[in-house]
């Protein structure tokens, strides 16, 4: 067995196989020369992505050849006395880099991996006609493409969609799954994500933003915390009440990045925050009209217990945004036209819906809706990396999941909590990064809201939650019967 990592280490590599069908049925052992290791997990995509490092110190990618149809058969196990073995099949796609190493006896490839089930997809082409909701219509297309791979759904009876009827048109297996998904709106207007995880034993996923959000932190009772260095010094002698309970049975977050956040002009330039889309009809000249403001999306959330009234101003996108004396959730002026194909499988009334049509305005709304809570998710976004040893679970799934994360901040001789970074936050893409020292996570985390420092909204001159509620009333930003 290959040294990558030692027994203090959580995980080691116990197998590197690298085979092909040009040299079958010799493979190639190469655990002693595999370096560095990252592993992607995206909640937008059915299949595993990765990155690996080969020091080829015998020479392999010199006498057999690389072509970009070599496969690499990973086993990783953990360092613990009920060891199991995770293994997943990558094709080497393409080498991204390479380089000699600094002594010149070995040269060093870096290459792209793909899981083996979405490079032998693009093998298959799907060209023939579908009918379900979009649950069965992709549990169909996994079953005789993809036999190898399980599919696990959660809450399909909150699936708005009719019976969907559509002709996947020359796609291939994954992309006609993820084209699929695209249909899919939950009863409550909000999206679907169909993704894998490296720990999830070669499962698709499928599960709405609802079932996501109203579960509970998968860390609820260990909360991962940033806090600056000078912070760290002066616990020993001036820890706040606050400081004391959120680094209490807290893990540390070692380092975060955000960037590219907060573009609100392209959400309005989409028109995902105040706008009307007209679903125009060109076969016979009709036309639906869906009025859409972000602020009454706001209060359905609310409504579901997904958002809290209690630091709306912290939501990611504040309600009272105004320009040029017009609150943004309010404009019309943004119009978004839309020629959905209205039963083209059908003669006469069907209750059937194609990809891009729907039956009704609220399903049209439910559509718009499911969009803009989407792009609204992905506003504001924020990296963070951990020490990965307390992700070991085997059969648990990471992306696609909730963290509850702390941000402290420096203020004065104290540090306060940073709610618009802290908070119960969904995992959008996971980095799994081995080396031989170590073994770590990058989350990529995105939410709603900020967590609430208390009942107080600052932000509002001291004003509390009810005394804010009825004013957003007054200027119709939340309906009347509304109640913080």
């Amino acid at each position: 067995m290959a040294n990558f990592g030692n027994e203090s280490r959580p995980w080691k590599l116990n197998s590197a196989v690298i085979s092909s069908q040009r040299y079958s049925p010799i493979s190639i052992q190469i655990t002693d020369c595999v370096s560095d290791i990252n592993i992607y997990e995206d909640i937008n995509k059915p299949f595993l992505t990765g990155k690996i490092a080969i020091v080829d110190f015998q020479g392999i990618f010199q006498d057999y050849g690389f072509n970009g149809d070599e496969k690499i058969t990973l086993q990783i196990i953990r360092n613990d006395t009920d060891a199991q073995t995770i293994e997943r099949t990558f094709y080497l796609d393409y080498i991204m880099d390479s380089k000699i190493t600094s002594d010149a006896i070995a040269e060093v490839f870096y290459f792209h991996m793909v899981e083996d089930s979405e490079y032998e997809s693009t093998m298959k082409n799907v060209n023939r006609y579908y009918e379900g909701k979009p649950s069965e219509i992709i549990r169909k297309i996994i079953q005789e493409y993809m036999p190898t791979k399980n599919f696990i759904t959660t809450d399909t009876q909150r699936e708005s969609n009719d019976i969907l009827k559509v002709i996947i048109p020359n796609l291939t297996p994954m992309e006609a799954i993820q084209w699929v998904c695209q249909k899919a709106v939950s009863v409550e207007g909000l999206p679907y994500f169909l993704f894998t995880s490296l720990l999830s034993n070669n499962t698709i996923l499928y599960m709405n933003l609802y079932t996501i959000l109203t579960s509970k932190a998968m860390n609820r009772a260990e909360p991962y915390t940033f806090w600056q260095s000078t912070i760290i010094q002066s616990n020993s002698r001036n820890t706040s009440n606050l400081e004391t309970s959120i680094l209490q049975n807290s893990y540390q977050i070692l380092d975060y990045e955000e960037s590219n956040n907060d573009n609100l002009r392209y959400l309005v330039d989409e028109g995902l925050i105040g706008s009307t889309h007209r679903y125009v009809d060109i076969l016979n000249g009709q036309e639906q009209i869906v009025g859409h403001n972000i602020n009454s999306t706001f209060y359905e959330l609310e409504k579901m217990g997904i958002l809290s009234s209690q630091n709306r101003l912290d939501y990611v996108h504040d309600v009272l945004s105004t320009v040029d004396d017009e609150n943004l959730g309010m404009s019309r002026h943004k119009k978004v036209y839309n020629y959905p194909s209205l039963n083209p499988y059908e003669l006469g009334f069907s209750n059937n819906t194609s990809m891009s049509e729907e039956n009704s305005t609220g399903k049209f709304s439910l559509k718009v809706n499911s969009l803009a809570v989407l792009n609204l998710l992905y506003k504001r976004r924020i990296q963070v990396n951990t020490e990965g040893s307390k992700f070991l679970n085997l059969n648990s799934v990471l992306v696609g999941g909730l963290l509850d994360v702390n941000f402290l901040r420096l203020k004065g001789d104290d540090h306060i909590l940073d709610n618009r970074k802290s908070g119960k936050q969904l995992i959008t893409s996971v980095v799994h990064i081995f080396k031989k020292e170590d073994y770590s996570i990058t989350f990529e985390l995105c939410k709603l809201e900020g967590r609430a420092k208390d009942l107080k909204v600052n932000s509002s001159g001291g004003q509390n939650a009810q005394e804010v509620s009825t004013q957003f009333q007054e200027i119709g930003l939340f309906p009347k019967d509304y109640v913080a």
